[in-house]
């Protein structure tokens, strides 16, 4: 569950942010709830309640935020909404999570994307070296470029701002 706090002062509002696969339906929970404890929120309040205050939440307006299950559907959600078209290039690392990669290669496959593969030696503290594996493999046909803050497997932590700082000025 998310507290939310609004303008930095706490609200009663709580909003369920979890998979429904991990835990009872919202529904369920709420119901039960109501049925202990006349005078509960109604289903539809906690629902909405994450579309309050977004501005201070997240630090946008409420039409620009997305709320997901988890971070996979999230990523999916950007994976397949790209406008990408037949032999644009996307780079990414054959350390990057599964359910990623296959998304990716999913693309390849219905739409003719071109997935340029980085296989980085790891675990590393050479930050230039991460950066300009990544950087080599621009080309003018570079489109996107997927960087996993932290790889799931090892935990190394990406340098996300330097390489996506060397990608400003393409048309990416």
């Amino acid at each position: 569950m998310r507290f939310f706090e609004t303008r930095g002062q706490p609200t009663n509002k709580v909003c369920r942010l979890k998979n429904r696969h991990l835990a009872p339906c919202l529904s369920q929970v709420i119901g039960c709830r109501q049925a202990a404890q006349p005078g509960v929120a109604k289903e539809s309040d906690w629902r909405e309640c994450g579309r309050d205050g977004p501005e201070d939440f997240a630090g946008c307006q409420p039409g620009e935020i997305a709320i997901d299950r988890n971070t996979t559907e999230a990523m999916n959600s950007i994976i397949f909404g790209l406008p990408l078209k037949a032999g644009d290039e996307i780079i990414l690392t054959k350390q990057d999570y599964p359910n990623v990669i296959n998304s990716w290669k999913l693309r390849e496959k219905r739409d003719g994307v071109i997935l340029k593969w980085i296989n980085l030696e790891l675990p590393t503290e050479d930050e230039d070296y991460l950066v300009k594996a990544y950087t080599d493999s621009f080309t003018d046909k570079t489109k996107a470029v997927n960087i996993t803050h932290i790889i799931n497997w090892i935990g190394q932590i990406m340098p996300v701002k330097q390489i996506s700082g060397t990608s400003c000025g393409r048309t990416l």
